[in-house]
């Protein structure tokens, strides 16, 4: 993992890298009867925008993600589809993200939804938590049904239509070049605020790594988080570390920040099941009696139950989309 300061990014080259259209098209149950409108709507847009239809992508979306290339031929191969389920965009969006930034290459992609109705899209909240995969921009479009692209924001309600503004120039955002000591070039925004970047997407830090309040194991540990968000298959195994090492280094991180109590017993209690939790104790005192549990993560369960509850249903719900 490398960490880019704010000074050290003022020494980067800026480049501009060379944007192509993913269409993301609603193959849903029920979008097939404007499955000719749309076929007009992405022509007329591809005639307009020549430069962006080169290697540009098609991904067909219901339950399924189906990408291929955009190539002679998509209108026939969009007609034959078999239309089913529910209109799983953020399953799409999530997935394109991570394999771009996983791909690093001096292409990126501008997304444009193609549906009649981007209300009835399904979206779990936003996608800030990929935002290191976006440098260009937050801005994604929606193709209306006056074949006119619509602003939208990847990080705030992404389904609801941004306010119209007059761009000088579109596509055409900037992004700095870093080399890794490998050679390979990395791309991060061209703002004021530091990056992280990965040099390898799965990313693990030994316990012994991790210290007490101390900023260093704080950036590894956001390594560790952005890591799994680009495998949420791994999620499930990766929680109950994170969880741990937040505790280990008195840092929050996106799990234990909900993480509260009321008063000093429950104050109390909660450093009690910490510190057990720390040791590899096994057994927890759940009032009454005392279990023996066969998996430390039961024991952080017992700790922050409503906590754990809400990460697992998220993760599970997103994995669900595969």
């Amino acid at each position: 993992m490398v960490y880019i300061s704010a000074e050290k990014k003022k020494s980067l080259t800026t480049v501009t890298r060379k944007p192509y259209f993913h269409f993301l098209v609603d193959a849903s149950q029920k979008s097939q009867p404007n499955t000719a409108n749309n076929i007009k709507k992405i022509t007329t847009l591809i005639s307009n925008n020549r430069p962006l239809a080169e290697n540009a992508q098609i991904s067909y979306v219901n339950q399924y993600v189906n990408t291929t290339a955009f190539a002679s031929g998509w209108e026939e191969q969009y007609e034959n589809l078999t239309f089913e389920g529910g209109f799983f965009l953020d399953r799409a969006i999530r997935k394109t993200l991570s394999n771009n930034y996983q791909h690093n290459t001096q292409t990126y992609p501008v997304f444009v939804v193609v549906t009649d109705s981007i209300e009835n899209a399904i979206l779990n909240e936003n996608f800030s938590d990929l935002a290191f995969t976006f440098p260009e921009s937050s801005l994604f479009y929606n193709l209306d049904n006056s074949g006119v692209l619509r602003e939208h924001s990847l990080i705030k309600n992404p389904s609801k239509q941004l306010p119209e503004v007059k761009r000088v120039c579109m596509f055409c955002e900037s992004v700095l070049a870093y080399k890794t000591e490998d050679n390979t070039t990395v791309y991060i925004p061209a703002n004021n605020s530091p990056s992280i970047i990965l040099k390898k997407t799965v990313f693990d830090i030994p316990e012994t790594e991790i210290k007490e309040k101390d900023w260093v194991s704080a950036l590894k540990m956001q390594g560790q988080w952005n890591s799994q968000i680009l495998h949420p298959n791994t999620s499930e195994k990766k929680w109950l570390t994170l969880v741990k090492h937040s505790f280990i280094s008195k840092v929050m991180t996106p799990l234990t920040s909900y993480l509260v109590v009321e008063n000093e017993a429950q104050k109390e209690m909660l450093k009690k099941k910490q510190e057990q939790a720390l040791s590899g104790n096994k057994s927890l005192d759940l009032g009454e009696e005392t279990q023996r549990m066969s998996e430390p993560s039961l024991i952080i369960l017992a700790i922050s139950f409503v906590l754990i509850v809400w990460y697992r249903e998220k993760r599970k719900r997103r994995l669900a989309l595969k």
